[in-house]
């Protein structure tokens, strides 16, 4: 009988940690979890093997725990700073990663990233120093000014005029790790995402969604409200665009693991916005394997611990999935919740994939105006986008979180239950319907 394997998980709450633990322990590894919080604060912790009060910042004594404590393995849920240590310790350690402290710089410096798709003939929206921005005319607005680095739409503003302009880059420098703000042209255009699998040095695509965003109350920055799939340009997408993206990726050394990048659909123009060398937000691994039946999830674990991937990807994946997928996140008004109704009635419908759970029981949601208000993300099927829809309105009608007050906090930014709202819904969302 093999050897046990000990994989260390860094952060116990953030998206993708509780997963991580769970199918880690499926394929009988034993599962650490390492944090700063109390094990009642950190969900992942609570359904470990073993859990260190340890930050994750502190590579020093990880290192010296992970030695002591023979650990075969790292891995680290969507937190993108839990992943730059991830790389980091796995470094220390001698230990395999999926990604490198460069790669991570690289999705997190937009302008960066945007000037190598340049080369490969990948379209990208203009950029402006300040000074150039400050001289446009009035019909070069609206602009798009955000951090040069940083994720979740915070310290995004979308500027109509150049007296705003100065105000939008202080708020984009608050949020920007490096201090830089970016300003470029507003892509006024619905959003795709393009999720890419990398294995042995090879780019693998895997599928395509209609993206739909939405501003969180009227100060908010837009977050992701509606995914839909497959997505109605995939064809044209895979023609112009695929090979340019997989050339590109491999080139610059993704090798192993999940990427996704997202794209805005603009006059025919497919124009680059975003990657990221990891699960989307959502665990768009769901996705993924449902659609093109490659397992990401599987495959970071197997890499992390320095087993041969069984089997789970082929030489070109297709898609199999005939139906319509949709990633659905439900967000919270301000509030404590006190307590959630319904998820056990959601984990039983046929038309329910997979849920990736954000706030629990005890937090208090803030008016924070991001994607840290969504509640949950929820993995649709369904034969068609109207069957899909239909099942939406009854999710709605039977998951209640409550705060504090007795008061319903859930809501929906896409909201199928609004007849006004699904009247001037995305392009998309009307062309499926018809």
């Amino acid at each position: 009988m093999s050897k046990q394997k000990k994989l260390l998980i860094l952060g116990g709450k953030p998206i993708g940690s509780c997963e991580l633990v769970q199918a880690a322990k499926n394929l009988g590894h034993y599962v650490i979890v390492a944090d700063y919080l109390p094990d009642e604060e950190s969900p992942a912790k609570r359904i470990a093997d073993e859990s260190w009060n340890v930050s994750t910042a502190d590579i020093d004594t990880l290192k010296d725990r992970c030695l002591k404590g023979g650990v075969d393995g790292v891995l680290a849920g969507v937190h993108d700073f839990n992943i730059e240590k991830m790389a980091e310790l796995a470094i220390a350690l001698g230990l395999p990663c999926y990604t490198t402290p460069k790669l991570q710089s690289l999705c997190d410096d937009k302008s960066a990233f945007k000037a190598h798709c340049r080369a490969h003939g990948i379209d990208v929206a203009r950029e402006y120093s300040y000074d150039e921005a400050t001289k446009l005319s009035s019909d070069a607005f609206p602009l798009a000014v955000k951090p040069r680095d940083g994720s979740g739409s915070r310290g995004f503003s979308k500027v109509l005029r150049v007296s705003g302009l100065a105000a939008a880059v202080e708020h984009a420098i608050d949020f920007s790790f490096c201090g830089e703000p970016l300003i470029e042209e507003f892509i006024d255009a619905e959003a795709l995402i393009a999720q890419y699998t990398a294995h042995s040095g090879k780019v693998f695509f895997c599928g395509l969604t209609d993206k739909y965003s939405h501003s969180m109350g009227e100060a908010g920055a837009p977050v992701m409200a509606f995914q839909s799939a497959p997505a109605a340009c995939t064809n044209k997408f895979l023609a112009e665009v695929n090979e340019k993206v997989v050339s590109l990726l491999e080139e610059l050394g993704f090798a192993e693991g999940p990427i996704w990048l997202e794209f805005f659909n603009c006059g025919g123009r497919f124009v680059f916005n975003e990657i990221g060398f990891r699960f989307g937000g959502s665990l768009t691994y769901h996705l993924v394997r449902k659609l093109y039946g490659v397992d990401q999830l599987r495959l970071l674990i197997d890499h992390a611990l320095g087993e041969t991937c069984d089997g789970t990807l082929v030489e070109t994946p297709q898609c199999t999935f005939k139906g319509s997928y949709a990633i659905w996140p439900v967000h919270l008004k301000p509030g404590k919740i006190a307590w959630v109704e319904g998820l056990d009635w959601l984990r039983q419908q046929e038309r329910f994939f997979a849920m990736a759970q954000v706030h629990w029981a005890g937090d208090t949601i803030e008016p924070w105006g991001s994607a840290q208000q969504v509640f949950a993300y929820l993995h649709l099927c369904g034969n068609d986008l109207a069957d899909v829809l239909g099942f939406a309105r009854e999710v709605l009608e039977h998951v209640k979180v409550i705060g504090e007050d007795g008061a319903n906090l859930l809501f929906a930014l896409f909201d199928p239950t609004d007849q006004k709202f699904m009247q001037n819904a995305p392009s998309f969302v009307r062309a499926k319907l018809c």
